[in-house]
């Protein structure tokens, strides 16, 4: 993570003087990636976990299944170049770059609930305070995101960026690489349950968001017809269960 950070000059005021000091500040890199040939969308982040990023971003825009849809994946310093044998993208696809949702427009995947995973309250919170201890990017910064996978009660992987949907994206690509079973998973966030996170997860086919923030109502809305239990404000022994509370036991 190292590389996520750059030490810049600032000006401080405080205590009614101005002072300067060196700051660490996270990193900002524009990244594109590359489908077939073709420039798919042009991303800003922080420039680290590249691949797993353009992996999770293929995964939950709903172009590939599993990893072996994927022939070839280079990362070329901000350029990442992926082939694939199989995309289900097409020039139809309406995409918007990072000014806006950053993401092919495709809607959440609409399922039933299950009674899987099941989690109780105190598994919850556990799982939020030991993904914030682990998000250093944003100790040191104050200017990133994470996002994090736990499956069975323990957590698999962190990843952290400048946005919200890129750490879900990174978190989610290490899961198709190293082929985790994402219907056993729950994907923690620190961010806001925004109706794109909502439509990652669903296409990443992980049944849980939790998260440090608030919902949106679209948002909640798509979780509920994706059969998604979305639990958010999880903090000082407190959380809001959004939608479908049958996965949360006493």
């Amino acid at each position: 993570m190292n590389d996520s950070i750059r030490r810049l000059p600032v000006t401080v005021y405080g205590g009614g003087q101005f002072s300067i000091r060196e700051d660490p500040i996270i990193v900002e890199e524009i990244v594109r990636l590359h489908l077939n040939g073709r420039q798919l969308t042009a991303n800003a982040c922080a420039g680290h976990s590249l691949d797993e990023w353009a992996v999770g971003y293929l995964k939950t825009s709903g172009i590939i299944d599993t990893i072996d849809d994927v022939s070839s994946l280079t990362v070329n310093g901000t350029d990442i170049h992926v082939t694939t044998m199989r995309a289900n993208v097409t020039e139809t696809n309406d995409y918007r770059g990072s000014s806006g949702l950053s993401g092919l427009l495709t809607d959440v995947i609409e399922r039933k609930a299950t009674d899987t995973p099941r989690l109780d309250p105190t598994n919850i919170l556990g799982l939020m305070d030991e993904f914030l201890s682990e998000t250093r990017l944003h100790e040191t910064t104050r200017g990133a995101h994470g996002g994090a996978l736990a499956v069975r009660g323990k957590i698999q992987v962190v990843r952290e960026d400048i946005g919200r949907h890129n750490a879900v994206d990174m978190v989610v690509g290490h899961a198709v690489r190293e082929r985790i079973n994402c219907a056993e998973a729950v994907l923690l966030t620190t961010g806001r349950i925004s109706s794109e996170i909502v439509r990652k997860t669903s296409h990443a086919g992980i049944p849980v968001i939790l998260s440090h923030s608030a919902a949106t109502s679209k948002a909640i809305e798509d979780a509920w017809r994706g059969g998604m239990t979305a639990v958010g404000y999880i903090r000082r022994n407190t959380m809001i269960i959004y939608t479908h509370r049958e996965r949360i036991i006493q």
